[in-house]
This record gives C-alpha cells, sequence and structure tokens, in this order.
C-alpha cells in the first residue's frame, strides 16, 4: 500500500506506474492522477505535445508535418479532400521501414491499411469497380 502524492489515498501498488528511479520502484502519483496530470499537461501544451507525438511515431516534427501540410496544398495526397484540422489529418507511413509517404485523409489512410498497403489488392479493387460499373451502366 502506498499514498498517492496527489489526491492522498492509500492504494495497493497495482494502482501506481512502476519508476526504476523511484526510491520504492514506483511513481509518487496514482494511475488516476498520472493521467490526469497528463492530460492536462497535453492541453495546456497542444504544440509540444503533438510535435513529440510526431517525434516518437514517425519522427517528423510538427513544423515538419506543418511543412508537409503546405506542400500538399492543405489536401489528401489521393482523393484532394481539404484538411479541415490536424485531427483528420493522417501521417501515411510504410509499415516495414516506417517512412512517411505523404499525408491523408481519415478515409484514404484507411482504404490503405485495409487493403494492407498492397498495390495488387488495390489495382484489383479498381478493376472490379471498373467491370461493374459498366454493368451498371
Amino acid at each position: 500500500m502506498k499514498p498517492c502524492a496527489t489526491c492522498n489515498e492509500v492504494k495497493p501498488l497495482s494502482e501506481f506506474y512502476k519508476n526504476p528511479t523511484g526510491k520504492d520502484g514506483y511513481f509518487i502519483h496514482c494511475k488516476f492522477c498520472h493521467m490526469k496530470k497528463s492530460k492536462k499537461w497535453a492541453e495546456d501544451n497542444v504544440e509540444r505535445y503533438k510535435n513529440n507525438e510526431l517525434i516518437r511515431r514517425y519522427g517528423i516534427t510538427w513544423q515538419k508535418f506543418n511543412d508537409m501540410i503546405e506542400d500538399q496544398s492543405g489536401q489528401c495526397a489521393i482523393c484532394a479532400t481539404h484538411f479541415v484540422t490536424s485531427k483528420n489529418t493522417q501521417v501515411d507511413h510504410c509499415h516495414l521501414n516506417n517512412n512517411v509517404r505523404g499525408l491523408l485523409c481519415n478515409h484514404c489512410n484507411l482504404v490503405l491499411g485495409h487493403a494492407k498497403d498492397s498495390v495488387q489488392i488495390l489495382e484489383n479493387a479498381v478493376e472490379y469497380l471498373k467491370l461493374h460499373s459498366l454493368k451498371d451502366q
């Protein structure tokens, strides 16, 4: 059992994240308080949070992300839908080597993901649509 330094409640150690540098091997704040503080920090430091997440996930900075939006004229690289916010703008990357390819809207990003980034699957889909669009006319 251990008291949380934020809420002062005494909780089991399973309610604390491990911290190898902590004197008892755990953080001083419980998981709930830790998450609350982390969320508050992210809300108060939006650009720093986004920058850290982009570096961690894709190896690009917030500035590079914004440069890519500008290079793509604020549009999805596949369907040319205009990005409304950075929230609906997805960083497209190769899952094998993590190289960033461009920015996509949510829908186009899902299409590539569901097609497993396979050119053959996407070509088959195009042929399928062509075949059935002729039948539908």
